[in-house]
């Protein structure tokens, strides 16, 4: 009897070894699986990244062009108010030369006291 038993125990050995394959196997190819699923989102995190350089370098690129424009209107109005001053001087100068010197500052006294 100790042979039928000896031969039952190889036959469930035999069994779960073949059960510990097929899990094996299964896990296997579940880990192949994550990796080709890993590899995959790698894949797309590295474009993402370049599409996040690629962004990050228009939008530098458009803030210095901004800060270019910005710079030109600030040196236009400088200029427009620059020329306007001058034009109020030059009225300015008229108008002392009309009425006089001493006329303009009485007015102006009479004007800030008044």
């Amino acid at each position: 009897m100790a042979g039928e038993e000896y031969q039952l125990l190889i036959d469930h050995l035999n069994r779960m070894e073949a059960g510990i394959r097929s899990d094996l196997s299964k896990v296997s190819d579940r880990l192949g699986n994550l990796e080709t699923k890993v590899s995959s989102i790698e894949t797309r995190v590295g474009n993402i990244e370049i599409k996040v350089d690629s962004i990050e370098t228009r939008v530098e690129y458009y803030g210095q062009e901004q800060q270019r424009d910005i710079a030109s209107l600030l040196g236009l109005i400088d200029q427009k108010i620059d020329a306007k001053l001058d034009s109020i001087i030059e009225q300015q100068k008229s108008i002392v030369e009309v009425l006089g010197d001493h006329e303009v500052r009485l007015r102006t006294l009479n004007r800030k006291t008044g």
